[in-house]
């Protein structure tokens, strides 16, 4: 995808959207992941993976703990 100017590349936003899963953003890079998500069809797609995978993870987490909890 060609960048519009002050535009994030794709590998800037993927390492943004890993980061996000450990700690919380400044403004700066939120507006600039947000702003690339709009744009970029590849990486709203890896996000909304990152997004089930986490989601899937919490919820195996609860399901194991329960277990040891019988």
């Amino acid at each position: 995808m060609k960048r519009a100017w002050g535009m994030r590349s794709c590998r800037q936003a993927s390492a943004l959207m890993v980061r996000l899963q450990a700690e919380p953003l400044g403004w700066l890079d939120r507006w600039a992941l947000a702003w690339h998500l709009r744009l970029c069809d590849g990486c709203r797609r890896f996000n909304g993976q990152m997004q089930l995978m986490s989601a899937a993870t919490q919820r195996w987490r609860q399901y194991s703990e329960r277990d040891l909890d019988e």
